[in-house]
């Protein structure tokens, strides 16, 4: 494969491990060809569960954003003549 993103490099490699673990289990010694069907679908099963959550995963932190930075609160400016004048119109009615 050629021009693998550094993502999709990851991926595969993920991928290789989730294989790994399929084939120890089965047994290393035992040619692929000795695979029962069900064997098989295992390895095939982990190789694609490890690069589908592998992009998953990138995917997911790439589209993470933090919410941005609160400010703290600032103490109110005194209010201006009109606008106490205009307050007290309000709260009157």
């Amino acid at each position: 494969m050629n021009n693998l993103t550094s993502q999709e490099q990851q991926a595969m490699l993920a991928a290789l491990r989730s294989m790994i673990e399929i084939v120890d289990s089965i047994g290393l010694k035992k040619p692929f060809a000795d695979y029962s069907q069900e064997d098989a679908l295992r390895v095939v099963e982990a190789i694609l569960t490890g690069w589908t959550q592998a992009m998953a995963d990138y995917h997911h932190r790439a589209s993470y954003t933090p919410q941005h930075r609160i400010q703290p609160l600032q103490p109110p400016k005194p209010l201006t003549p009109k606008e106490r004048l205009a307050a007290k119109i309000r709260a009157s009615f």
